[in-house]
């Protein structure tokens, strides 16, 4: 699905002391994120919760790129992310999921292969529908 982020909320992440000196490099997002278009399940306006715990060796990534999940392109100091991504099962760094301005092309070749499978299936129900031979 693409959605965009409806809202955004960050705290500590549960479980590190916050006297730990690692406490600041931990966090927990959790992302309301509306959708925009649906290949399978989700409809069009519905809002999905997304929980991200983000950290050294955790999968999560932040929806804002803090911490930097993707590095900036040489010769700039930044990169920041779209508000609107490309959201397969959850936003983070082992998932396809990306924001828009890093998969520009991503829902051009979904929507491909989406209506590849659509007439696969159609001309596979069509043949099961058809008469017996006689």
């Amino acid at each position: 699905m693409t959605a965009e982020v409806a809202s955004y909320k960050r705290s500590p992440l549960k479980g590190i002391s916050p006297r730990s000196p690692d406490a600041p490099n931990y966090s927990h997002e959790e992302v309301e994120l509306r959708v925009v278009k649906s290949w399978k399940g989700s409809r069009r306006g519905a809002l999905i919760t997304v929980r991200s715990d983000i950290g050294p060796g955790l999968c999560g990534m932040s929806v804002r790129n803090d911490p930097i999940a993707f590095s900036p392109p040489p010769g700039t100091k930044s990169l920041t992310f779209s508000d609107r991504w490309v959201v397969f099962d959850t936003i983070s760094l082992c998932s396809p999921s990306r924001p828009i301005n890093l998969a520009s092309d991503m829902p051009r070749r979904i929507d491909a292969i989406a209506k590849k499978r659509h007439q696969r299936n159609r001309s596979t129900k069509e043949a099961h529908d058809a008469p017996p031979p006689p």
